[in-house]
């Protein structure tokens, strides 16, 4: 078996929203499966919520045999979960539909330096529980759906480990233009001339910002003047000795 992690870091997509990129790279999964003769794994992301379906082009879904979906119910500001399950959101020759809710048990490897515990999650079923529904949400605005997805393939395609105005919490940064690059190429405005096609992304971006400050919030670095951005979900204020920190002060 071969895993993908993630099909949008593997492959070289010139936009994972035209069909015609994302049936190359899916060509290409096939191709690599038949010639070990096992099974292919990409992982993909859903957009924005479930009902969107799987991010980009709908040939992602159409192309696969499988799709399993890991699901939950997550609160944005606080990042709380419930309702963790497996689904079969796909499949050609099978029956579709839940398979069982799940919990992550963190099991303990060991302690750092400052003896705190480090670890990672297991996967633990839940057979017996009934299933929880995740409640329906208003669809949010194109320009905030694509904000978070710009975000998430910013930092981590040119994210670094920064700890907030030198002494704070580390996080995981992303500068806010390489955010605002992610993001134009993202967002659609239907205008065909370049100044006011450059206008419109630029004001959908600062209100996407202003929307979501308090989740993602910013800080400009004084002696160089760049703008990090971070999601709050990913402070960590005890953690003291990370290899590929970059500290600023």
């Amino acid at each position: 078996m071969v895993i993908l992690d993630t099909v949008a870091a593997t492959f070289d997509l010139e936009d994972e929203d035209k069909n015609s990129e994302v049936a190359k790279a899916i060509r290409k999964m096939r191709l690599l499966g038949e010639t070990f003769g096992g099974l292919v794994v990409p992982i993909h992301h859903y957009g924005k919520t479930a009902a969107t379906g799987l991010r980009g082009g709908s040939a992602w879904r159409a192309g696969a045999d499988v799709v399993l979906s890991v699901i939950a119910d997550r609160k944005e500001q606080t990042w709380p979960t419930a309702g963790l399950q497996l689904a079969l959101a796909k499949a050609r020759d099978g029956i579709e539909g839940p398979i069982a809710p799940f919990a992550l048990i963190f099991a303990q490897l060991g302690t750092d330096d400052d003896g705190d515990p480090f670890g990672t999650c297991i996967v633990e079923p839940r057979f017996g529980d009934p299933l929880i529904r995740p409640e329906k949400k208003a669809r949010e605005p194109t320009s905030l759906r694509t904000f978070r997805q710009a975000f998430t393939e910013a930092v981590d395609g040119r994210g670094k480990t920064i700890r907030i105005r030198g002494t704070g919490p580390a996080v995981r940064a992303v500068r806010v233009p390489d955010v605002r690059a992610e993001f134009n190429q993202r967002y659609a405005t239907g205008e065909d001339d370049p100044k006011k096609r450059a206008e419109q992304q630029r004001k959908a971006f600062r209100r996407a910002m202003q929307d979501h400050s308090q989740q993602f919030p910013t800080w400009t670095e004084p002696q160089t003047d760049i703008e990090w951005m971070w999601s709050t979900g990913d402070a960590r204020p005890n953690t003291t000795d990370i290899s590929d920190r970059a500290d600023i002060s």
